[in-house]
């Protein structure tokens, strides 16, 4: 921070006389002052007002593991780059399915590292947040969050075409266009249970967009 010098009342050469301010100059030097402070104020807080997030996702990859029961365990690895303009990413919502999950389940990490808090979102109304804490991603910064959401149940529906099977449905979680920017590439991988062949499945449809190729 710059110093700014105070201007004083010019004093030419006395002897013996005492100095002499009226209240009117006292009340100048006051306001000018204050009127340097709020300035000064001004300049350095500016910044923080109507700061927001604003990153990229450069990759996400989604393995689904679809259990015998009907329940699917879903992993996450989201990698974010942070843009230098931004604040820290120190929080990280991540949609599910629906509502039918156990936090205690769960288990997370940004660059390896344990994340502690997991919780029910307060920004998202179907999902958990994760915070990151002192392991924020700082702004011009990368980082790698994976999460493991743990078994999720009620995404079997009635095949629409073959009583004889179920359909899974699932869309991947995606971040508010308002914080997000760029391209994402994006992999989703269906791991069917034990015992299922590989010609048991059937594909109905892929949306716009997306690959249907198997595995």
């Amino acid at each position: 921070m710059t110093s700014l010098p105070i201007p004083t009342p010019f004093e030419g050469p006395t002897v013996n006389k005492q100095k002499q301010f009226s209240s009117h100059s006292r009340i100048r030097k006051i306001l000018w002052i204050t009127a340097i402070l709020a300035s000064l104020l001004l300049i350095f807080s500016s910044p923080v007002f109507g700061q927001s997030s604003s990153f990229t996702v450069d990759q996400v990859i989604v393995d689904v593991y679809w259990e015998s029961d009907g329940s699917a365990r879903i992993l996450y690895m989201i990698a974010f780059t942070n843009d230098p303009f931004g604040p820290p990413i120190d929080f990280v919502d991540i949609g599910t399915p629906n509502n039918n999950y156990n936090l205690g389940y769960m288990s997370a990490t940004i660059d390896n590292i344990a994340i502690a808090h997991i919780a029910d979102s307060e920004y998202i109304s179907t999902g958990i947040e994760l915070g990151l804490g002192s392991n924020a991603i700082q702004p011009g910064q990368k980082g790698i969050v994976i999460v493991d959401l743990g078994p999720v149940s009620g995404l079997l529906y009635k095949d629409s075409q073959d009583d004889d099977y179920a359909s899974a449905r699932f869309e991947p979680n995606y971040f508010d266009r308002d914080l997000v920017h760029g391209s994402t590439d994006v992999t989703v991988r269906f791991h069917l249970p034990p015992g299922v062949q590989p010609n048991d499945p059937r594909w109905h449809e892929s949306p716009s967009g997306w690959s249907s190729g198997g595995h």
